[in-house]
C-alpha cells in the first residue's frame, strides 16, 4: 500500500502557480502519488501540466475525479470548471485517465439526494453505474465511489452504501475514514464488507477541542492530519492492507499557522511511522 496526496489540500496554490509547479513541491515533501480532485478545473493546460509534472517528477496519478452517472446530476459546486463526466463525455474521461496513466476514476461521493426513500429509483441509479464500469472495465479503469458520512443514511433498513455493495458488485470504493467514522461505522467493518472492493483510502484523523463549554457540540470536532487524532490508524492499516487497499490517501483541513504542504508533509511523516 503506497502513500498518496489529495490535491484538494494544496488547491489554492495550484491555481496561482499551476500544478506543474505546485506538484514539483508534492515531491520535493516527499509523496511519490497523488489523486486529482475535483475541485480542480481541469482544462487542458491543467492537465498537460499535471502530464508533465508526473513524467519529470516521478509522480503517479493513483486516481481522477470524475462526476456522477445517472439520470440526475448533481449542480457543479465548481461553476465555469472543466469536470471529468463518464454521462456527457466518456471518451474524453477515458482519454484524460490513459494521458495520466491512471487506471482509477473515482466519483467524489454518491448523488444521495437523488435517493431518498425510492428504492427503485436507487436501484436504476446503480444499474447505469455498474454499465459504466463495465465500459471502463473493458478500458482498463476501475470506478470508485468516495464515501461521506450520507451514503450510511438508511433506505428500508439498509444504508445507500450497502445497497450499493449488493446493487453494484462492479463498483469499488474510496473509503474516506473521516465520514465512516462520524456516521457510526467502523472502519474495520466497511473494509471487511466490501473485502477486494475498497482500493483506496482517503484518511483524516479525528480529533475533539474542548471549548469553553466543556459539553459535547459538533463543533468540537476537528478533521486533523493521521496521527494527531484518536483513530488507530495502525489497525486500519492493516486490515486494509489485508484485504486489497492500493493507496492511502491524505487530506486533512487547514491548520493554524501551517500550509498545505506542511500539513501534508506531517501526514506522510505519521503514515511513514506506522511502517
Amino acid at each position: 500500500m503506497k502513500p498518496a496526496l489529495q490535491t484538494m489540500v494544496i488547491e489554492e496554490d495550484i491555481e496561482k502557480i499551476g500544478a506543474y509547479e505546485a506538484l514539483r513541491k508534492v515531491k520535493e515533501i516527499g509523496y511519490e502519488a497523488i489523486e486529482i480532485s475535483g475541485h480542480l478545473n481541469l482544462d487542458d493546460e491543467t492537465i498537460d501540466q499535471i502530464e508533465r509534472a508526473c513524467r519529470d517528477f516521478g509522480l503517479e496519478v493513483c486516481a481522477l475525479s470524475c462526476e456522477y452517472t445517472g439520470k440526475v446530476q448533481r449542480k457543479s459546486f465548481f461553476p465555469g470548471h472543466r469536470q471529468l463526466s463518464l454521462l456527457n463525455d466518456f471518451e474524453g474521461t477515458v482519454e484524460v485517465a490513459k494521458r495520466l496513466n491512471c487506471t482509477t476514476l473515482r466519483f467524489a461521493g454518491q448523488p444521495v439526494e437523488m435517493f431518498h426513500d425510492d428504492v427503485e429509483e436507487m436501484r436504476e441509479y446503480f444499474r447505469l453505474t455498474s454499465e459504466f464500469a463495465k465500459r471502463l472495465a473493458e478500458e482498463g479503469i476501475t470506478l470508485c465511489a468516495h464515501n461521506h458520512e450520507s451514503e450510511f443514511h438508511q433506505i428500508d433498513g439498509k444504508t445507500v452504501w450497502q445497497w450499493s455493495v449488493e446493487e453494484c458488485p462492479e463498483l469499488h470504493y474510496e473509503m474516506d475514514i473521516f465520514g465512516v467514522q462520524m456516521s457510526g461505522l467502523s472502519p474495520i467493518d466497511f473494509l471487511k464488507t466490501a473485502a477486494g472492493r475498497v482500493d483506496l483510502i482517503h484518511y483524516s484523523d479525528i480529533a475533539i477541542a474542548v471549548k469553553e463549554d466543556p459539553r459535547f457540540t459538533l463543533d468540537m470536532i476537528q478533521r486533523v492530519p493521521l496521527g494527531l487524532g484518536n483513530i488507530n490508524a495502525q489497525a486500519v492499516k492493516t486490515a486494509a492492507e489485508e484485504t486489497g487497499t492500493r493507496y492511502f490517501i491524505m487530506e486533512a483541513a487547514k491548520m493554524e499557522g501551517l500550509d498545505g504542504y506542511q500539513v501534508m508533509k506531517l501526514a506522510l511523516d505519521n503514515y511513514n511511522k506506522l511502517v
